[in-house]
């Protein structure tokens, strides 16, 4: 039985799609007919106009696809598929009637279908291709209408005109991040905010200012409390936190409770694990709260502390307690403390000097020079020239090759010799001094303006691999070289400028007040002084306040003595016009001024009345309450208690010079007075203000009479003091009074 049903495929007929035999009717090229498996109708026919061979077919087709990649986009055919169905144009059509022949794949003859080439990737750009019998020829395509492709059609074209999809490794899981963890960070951020407008915030005082820097503060504080009560905190993290948290609560509040309590806290879990950098970073703090609330059993724990430190050999942390212990000695004000402090002073230069840690043994020298200057006693010039003279033998040492420290000794030296020394002896170490801080700010670069801190090397020993990091950072910093650094916090360097400025002012003034050299560095100093307002700081409010109130000070002390220099030299406009900067001087300061400051201004006034004649108003000002003489069994529990009762001693001496000036003179008052100030003239440590209680003797008219032996004597007395301090007033003094009284001879 004969096939009675169309051309099927395989019996010479090709496929055709489409069923007007049109071109675009067909498949994509690239496009693969549907599996036989899935294929559920038969394919459409289309117009042939008549029968071919399977090898003639293929012969055609080669042709074709041969003459198409030589006008196409590639250089040669690239890699083809195989077992496609083939697409051709068929040739155009004849006048005649074409016929329909529907033809069907029939997958059945998988043997005779066609292995066709095509091309992995169409773009539809390419010509079309005709086939004509017998011979396959090239033909031009035929300019046909558009057709809108059907979205199977669109699909399978940006299918295979899409790159290829390389795919790129996952990124390695990180692990989860503990928010808590970040909380610090974040304090920090508040804290920084909050002291990048401490300055401000302290020149100005405004309510405002003062609650957001609060705020910022308590902010702060508050994300590290929730850091430290999460409980999800590495040990050490914790002790950094806590130690941290401690430390802004000492210096921005008052809170000294909470304080002590996450010290107390952190010490134990230091000590559990063995952090010995934090532990004793910790307890240098809580022996500062301690020492706020209660100086003795601040000592007492310190004491503790350095037997640890001891046991331990940690010689970094010896020096560090030991330092502390004789700073807040210094400061309880009580004469037990301060001689503890200085033998405590004294066996840190013993330890460091055996160690050969030379810039240890200066800096505590130094510190015994200053508090021998500080309270001064029988012994202290002794002191005084024991530890300067243990300074100068290091001086050439490299290690003591420090600016501030440097600085700090030359200072010291000349502010001794000023105390204790005459003015020849002075000005040489005057000089030395101004060479050194000139050298110093042309030549120093590490010596920077913004820090108050320096750096002391200290030798490693045996047992202090661990005792400092960078955690510590606030007292014991790890040098580059492997060392301990030990930070003192002493004065920057244009607080070192400025105070230098002073006692050159100070030490000229002494010497002559009529060459003007001393007005000219008073002067100068002065002006760098109010220049200082306007430098940018970074750092707490209260830290701000303190540097505000030192500059007021320094401030203050330079009218002080500018206000010296032109009574001197009787220049009474000039004074007058320091003494009303003065007085807004120490307005700016508020409450912080010190008493002793406004004594200095209320003496001031009452000798610019003095010597423009307003004796009374004068009198009046010397006989206030701020220079009430105490009892003379008293003792002076700090120098400023010291330097008020000379100031009262001046007064009286002054109101008791006054009253020889009236018409009628009170012998037996004159008397009187003269007895009160004995206990305060005759055995003064003040030399001067003894000389100038020998003048009174010798001038003032007292009954009994003074004989003119003993007024030869006190005239005698007076001029050695004289002589021996270079103090030209009080020579001038001497003479005018020796001269007066005709016929004494100084001897």
């Amino acid at each position: 039985m004969s096939y009675q049903g169309p051309p099927g495929y395989g019996n010479g007929y090709p496929p055709v799609y489409g069923q007007h035999g049109n071109y675009n009717d067909r498949p994509p090229q690239g496009g693969y007919p549907p599996h036989s498996e899935q294929q559920t109708a038969p394919s459409p026919g289309a117009y042939t106009q008549g029968r071919i061979s399977m090898q003639q077919l293929q012969a055609m087709q080669a042709q074709n696809e041969a003459a198409f990649y030589q006008q196409s986009q590639y250089a040669q055919a690239p890699y083809v598929h195989n077992q496609q169905p083939v697409y051709y144009q068929p040739p155009p059509p004849q006048p005649q009637q074409q016929q329909s022949y529907t033809q069907y794949i029939d997958p059945r003859q998988p043997q005779y279908a066609p292995v066709q080439n095509y091309p992995t990737q169409y773009d539809g750009s390419y010509d079309e291709l005709s086939l004509t019998a017998p011979m396959p020829q090239l033909q031009a395509p035929r300019q046909q209408p558009q057709q809108q492709p059907g979205p199977q059609v669109n699909a399978r074209v940006a299918h295979s005109s899409m790159p290829p999809v390389v795919k790129k490794p996952k990124p390695p899981v990180l692990p989860p991040v503990d928010p808590y963890s970040l909380l610090p960070a974040l304090a920090e951020e508040y804290f920084g905010a909050a002291h990048d407008v401490g300055l401000v915030t302290a020149q100005r005082m405004d309510a405002n200012a003062v609650i957001s820097y609060q705020k910022m503060i308590a902010t702060g504080l508050g994300c590290l409390e929730v850091a430290i009560n999460s409980g999800r905190l590495e040990p050490r993290l914790e002790a950094k936190i806590r130690l941290r948290y401690a430390g802004v609560l000492l210096e921005d509040t008052d809170n000294t409770m909470e304080a002590e309590t996450a010290l107390s806290k952190g010490i134990t879990l230091c000590e559990q694990n063995r952090y010995f950098d934090l532990k004793y970073n910790m307890q240098v703090l809580l022996a500062k709260l301690m020492f706020a609330r209660s100086p003795k059993a601040a000592l007492k724990a310190l004491d503790g502390y350095i037997k640890d430190v001891e046991a331990y050999q940690h010689h970094s942390w010896i020096y560090v307690f030991r330092f502390l212990k004789a700073t807040l000695g210094l400061q309880s004000g009580r004469s037990s403390d301060t001689n503890s402090a200085l033998q405590t002073l004294r066996s840190i230069s013993s330890i460091a000097n055996d160690r050969g840690d030379h810039a240890i043994v200066t800096i505590a020298s130094l510190v015994d020079a200053l508090a021998s200057l500080h309270m001064p006693s029988s012994g202290s010039v002794e002191s005084i020239d024991r530890a300067l003279a243990t300074v100068n033998m290091y001086q050439l040492d490299p290690e003591c090759a420090i600016p501030p420290l440097q600085a700090l000794g030359h200072i010291v030296d000349t502010t001794a010799s000023l105390t204790n020394s005459s003015s020849d002896k002075t000005m040489p170490k005057l000089k030395a001094m101004q060479d050194m801080i000139n050298n110093a700010f042309a030549d120093s670069e590490e010596w920077n303006r913004s820090t108050d801190a320096m750096k002391l090397p200290i030798n490693r020993g045996r047992g202090d691999a661990h005792i400092s990091s960078q955690d510590t950072s606030g007292v014991l910093k790890l040098g580059q070289d492997g060392r301990d650094m030990l930070l003192v916090t002493l004065m920057g360097k244009s607080d070192v400028f400025i105070l230098c400025h002073l006692l050159t002012g100070i030490i000229r003034l002494h010497v002559s007040a009529v060459d003007g050299s001393a007005l000219k560095y008073l002067r100068q100093g002065l002006q760098r002084s109010l220049d200082m307002k306007t430098i940018k700081y970074s750092g707490s409010l209260p830290g701000a306040l303190a540097k505000i109130r030192w500059r007021g000070m320094i401030t203050c002390y330079f009218y002080i003595y500018m206000v010296f220099c032109s009574i001197s030299t009787t220049d009474w406009i000039t004074v007058k016009a320091n003494l009303d900067a003065f007085e807004v001087a120490i307005s700016d300061m508020g409450t912080s001024v010190e008493p002793i400051i406004v004594q200095m201004y209320i003496y001031l006034s009452a000798m610019y009345f003095q010597g423009t004649g307003d004796l009374q108003r004068a009198l009046e000002l010397y006989r206030s309450e701020e220079f009430a003489l105490p009892n003379p069994d008293d003792v002076a529990r700090s120098p400023e208690e010291q330097v008020r009762r000379d100031l009262a001693v001046l007064a009286a001496m002054n109101s008791l010079w006054i009253m020889q000036c009236g018409p009628q003179v009170d012998l037996e008052q004159n008397a009187d007075l003269l007895a009160i100030l004995e206990p305060w003239g005759a055995n003064n440590a003040n030399k001067e203000i003894g000389a100038v209680y020998n003048l009174l003797r010798a001038s003032v008219e007292t009954r009994p009479a003074t004989t003119q032996t003993q007024s030869k004597a006190y005239i005698r007395a007076a001029m050695e003091v004289a002589r021996n301090m270079k103090n030209v007033h009080l020579i001038c003094v001497v003479l005018n009074l020796m001269r007066k009284r005709a016929g004494i001879c100084c001897g």
